[in-house]
């Protein structure tokens, strides 16, 4: 298994019983190698998984493989999405004989559980405060060895840079050196003839009756995640160039299923690379795959306000709060933005395509910010309000380029502008613009 030196991805987060010694380590209590899944619910291109067979081959111990379903901050959306996921992830590891427990308690409390017969635990590098604190309280109660392992960025965001990065220019550079310098290629570990685990682990949850009624029809999952993949490739990625016109379909649909680690982003350049080298432009492509997405990546880690106002540049800070006082012409209520009931028929409708489908349009998702920071009594609760609403509504909501995305709105990673009311110097988007650069009934039609 390579992919930019696996040894970059892996961290020992603690000094109990070093793997790498582990022909000398006393493991004869230990009942298994746990591998806690967290953010990539994926059996391809996943390198923890690889790592955890690895070490149990090595250790000549079962591998057991665990999903704590109680994720509190998620809505059913996100919960009927991750579960269509987790059910691909059943299969692909039952077909591969590994043990895949999935339980109705939080990753936290079912790794305490597990960890007393576990010779190591293994899981994924968490970004998100909730999977940090997560991983942080487990750390201060096992007494094995404790690694993770980073597998849904291409470069880690250590090896990237070692503090927060000011805006795409200041990182990409960085990130390609990187990417140059290393190797992508991804080798599956032959899984040993003991790996499964057949004692009795917890209680399960039964995946087949986990979905119910479905709020939105986006169908998730790594199947549905490829399929889409090969889809983009063959009918839009040699017209992405043109993703920023709301009325058409040129985007890749991606974002969910990078959100919930259901494909991975190595798989995705990969199949970029293999593109590009039959003559299409994919540039436009990996620079978000990777420039933006890891700019996201590199806020949401070092940037511990990155889900408040605080998080935003001084010089938007400051703009903005001279402007607090500006008359707004029009102020809506949360009740009324959650609802679509304002004046602005192409607002309403890209607030329609959120709640109806799960999704927004990229464009639509930046005049969609803009107009809520119009709208709101203070920049504070603007920020609050969209927020909100995206990690509510967006399949992709509390995902890092989420964060980054409603951040943007307010000033983060971008530039100083001409100074106008409200927006002090923030960007300033208006429907004006929308209707001088696309043709706007398409999209109106859709969602209206």
């Amino acid at each position: 298994m390579v992919a930019m030196d696996i040894g970059e991805r892996i961290k020992y987060l603690n000094s109990v019983g070093i793997v790498d010694d582990a022909d000398s380590a006393d493991t004869t209590d230990s009942a298994y190698v746990l591998y806690w899944m967290v953010n990539a619910q994926r059996c391809e291109f996943n390198h923890g998984i690889e790592y955890a067979i690895y070490m149990s081959n090595k250790l000549s111990k079962p591998l057991v493989v665990f999903f704590g379903a109680e994720v509190e901050y998620q809505y059913k959306r996100h919960r009927d999405f991750m579960f269509e996921g987790l059910r691909d992830v059943a299969e692909g590891l039952r077909n591969r004989g590994i043990r895949f427990v999935v339980s109705d308690c939080s990753g936290e409390a079912g790794v305490n559980k597990l960890s007393s017969s576990a010779v190591m635990i293994i899981t994924d590098k968490p970004y998100i405060r909730e999977e940090v604190a997560a991983r942080d309280n487990i750390l201060e109660q096992v007494s094995c060895s404790f690694v993770e392992v980073e597998s849904n960025v291409l470069v880690p965001v250590e090896v990237v840079s070692n503090k927060e990065e000011y805006a795409a220019s200041t990182i990409r550079r960085k990130l390609w050196s990187q990417i140059s310098m290393g190797s992508f290629d991804f080798v599956e570990e032959e899984v040993g003839p003991n790996v499964y685990y057949h004692g009795y682990v917890m209680e399960e949850l039964d995946l087949k009756n986990t979905l119910k009624e479905k709020e939105v029809e986006l169908i998730g999952g790594s199947v549905e995640a490829h399929r889409k993949l090969e889809d983009f490739v063959e009918n839009r990625l040699v017209n992405y160039a043109l993703r920023s016109n709301p009325s058409e379909d040129w985007c890749s649909g991606l974002s969910p299923y990078l959100h919930f680690g259901q494909i991975s982003p190595v798989e995705i350049y990969l199949r970029m690379n293999d593109v590009g080298s039959g003559g299409i432009d994919v540039s436009g492509f990996l620079e978000e795959l990777i420039v933006r997405r890891e700019l996201a990546f590199n806020f949401v880690y070092f940037n511990s306000n990155y889900d408040k106002f605080e998080c935003l540049p001084n010089w938007a800070r400051v703009s903005l709060g001279k402007h607090r006082e500006d008359i707004r012409e029009y102020l809506y209520s949360l009740d009324e933005l959650e609802s679509a009931r304002t004046y602005d028929v192409y607002w309403n409708s890209a607030q329609r395509e959120l709640v109806g489908s799960g999704l927004m349009h990229n464009y639509m998702r930046m005049y969609w910010g803009k107009k809520i920071l119009e709208w709101s009594p203070s920049p504070e609760v603007a920020f609050a309000s969209a927020l909100y609403l995206n990690n509510k509504y967006s399949l992709d909501g509390f995902d890092p380029n989420s964060f980054a995305g409603v951040a943007w709105c307010f000033g983060k990673h971008d530039r100083p502008w001409k100074e106008r009311s409200i927006f002090g110097m923030v960007r300033f988007m208006n429907d004006k613009g929308l209707v001088r650069k696309f043709k706007m009934g398409p999209y109106l039609e859709k969602w209206m």
